[in-house]
């Protein structure tokens, strides 16, 4: 063999067997045609057995560029062809998140057929439930709550998909989260730890930390009737307490008359729902 086109070669062998994952350019051109929804090209690539999940520098797989393209058809083609929803790209991010930022329904209800990834969570902790909150999306928001979504797990930032849709001023949205069936008790339990380990902290600061979150846990997981907390009470969502709620706003939520003129000489909005209630 000539020794030019041997030192030609090495480096791209040497690169290629220390880069597999990156150095595929038919992988590139497979990404490039799922993006682009073209099946004809993705077959062709295939064929030259270019790997299905062949990730680019990103980590992202044809079934994410189809994903966020919105191309359902390609979507399916790729599934048929054993592409993996479950893998992330280097933002943590699976399919899911993807179709998601697209605002695709169909797409979300083919990946919705792989269980393990609806509660997948970002580098940010935001699962796809999360993004869809932030867009107020309210029919992928319900279809994930009735695909069984969990609706209080908290990001990075501590945030639970209905505060993710407050803070991105959905209202109608944060409102649907929170009176859905099955985040009714979720959201319960929650409340009745952050209650508990606020009333012990004020009337026993002597108590330990490690023992205040033994309280919030059992508080989580044996909700009201662990406690005899009533679970149908209405509860200021200001002061954390119940009793003589006296001031109910236009959107129908309690509170305690001085707690809400305190909140309103600073806010407009409604403390639970942030529904403009002053002009």
């Amino acid at each position: 063999m000539n020794i030019y086109k041997i030192l030609y070669v090495i480096p791209f062998l040497s690169l290629s067997l220390i880069y597999p994952m990156h150095s595929n350019y038919n992988g590139l051109g497979l990404l490039n045609a799922a993006h682009n929804g073209m099946i004809a090209q993705i077959k062709t690539a295939l064929e030259s057995n270019t790997p299905v999940n062949f990730q680019d520098a990103s980590g992202e797989t044809a079934l994410h560029k189809a994903a966020a393209a919105g191309k359902i058809d390609t979507v399916n083609f790729l599934l048929q062809a054993n592409a993996d929803a479950t893998i992330k790209n280097n933002a943590g991010e699976t399919a899911l998140h993807k179709a998601v930022e697209r605002g695709n329904i169909l797409i979300i209800r083919v990946l919705l057929q792989f269980k393990s990834i609806l509660n997948v969570q970002n580098v940010e902790g935001d699962t796809a439930l999360h993004k869809a909150a932030y867009r107020g999306d309210m029919p992928i928001v319900d279809l994930f709550a009735k695909a069984g979504a969990r609706l209080t797990l908290t990001n990075k930032r501590k945030r639970i998909p209905y505060e993710t849709a407050i803070d991105s001023r959905k209202p109608s949205t944060a409102q649907a989260l929170l009176n859905h069936r099955d985040a009714k008790k979720e959201q319960a339990k929650i409340f009745v730890a952050k209650l508990l380990t606020r009333m012990f902290k004020q009337h026993e600061p002597h108590i330990p930390a490690e023992l205040l979150k033994v309280i919030a846990y059992l508080a989580y997981t044996e909700g009201w009737d662990l406690f005899g907390v009533s679970s149908q009470d209405p509860v200021c969502c200001i002061c954390l307490e119940g009793h003589q709620l006296d001031a109910k706003t236009s959107c129908n939520h309690d509170f305690h008359t001085n707690c809400l003129t305190e909140w309103l000489n600073t806010n407009s909005t409604c403390p639970t729902c942030r529904n403009q209630i002053i002009n």
